[in-house]
């Protein structure tokens, strides 16, 4: 193992190191982990209030939201007369994607889906955690 040592030959105080100042790889790596994940552009994930798809899927976000992954919240199905504005606004981004929708969701302009603008791609309810979490760390090829 290499030594995490500074010019001067003492042990540096660093999170990867152990108290011997020795590296420990599997910190190193899921400090690189967290590095990637924290510079990873934000989902945008388009949902319905009352859509019982997205209120499946709700709790995978949240999860996924808790382990460093930053989404968008865009409804687009309804909302009070004061969010009619902003959906109508949502609504406009969505049908942006339309040849998203074509190529990956059979045409159809579904609620809940997610749009990684960064990488160029969308799903269409993922159904489960475990999908979204594949199709959100999909580029990490881990």
């Amino acid at each position: 193992m290499t030594e995490c040592r500074t010019a001067k030959t003492t042990p540096r105080k660093s999170p990867t190191c152990s108290s011997e100042g020795r590296r420990n790889p599997a910190l190193i790596f899921l400090f690189l982990i967290c590095d990637i994940i924290r510079d990873m552009k934000k989902i945008t994930y388009f949902y319905g209030n009352g859509c019982p798809f997205c209120e499946a899927i709700t709790p995978a976000v949240e999860k996924l939201a808790s382990e460093g992954v930053e989404f968008e919240k865009l409804e687009v199905w309804e909302g009070t007369k004061h969010e009619k504005t902003y959906n109508e606004t949502n609504q406009v981004r969505m049908d942006s994607l339309k040849h998203h929708y074509n190529a990956n969701c059979g045409g159809n302009m579904i609620v809940p889906s997610f749009y990684d603008a960064e990488r160029d791609r969308l799903i269409c309810n993922p159904g489960s955690y475990e999908n979204l979490k594949e199709w959100v760390f999909a580029v990490l090829n881990l």
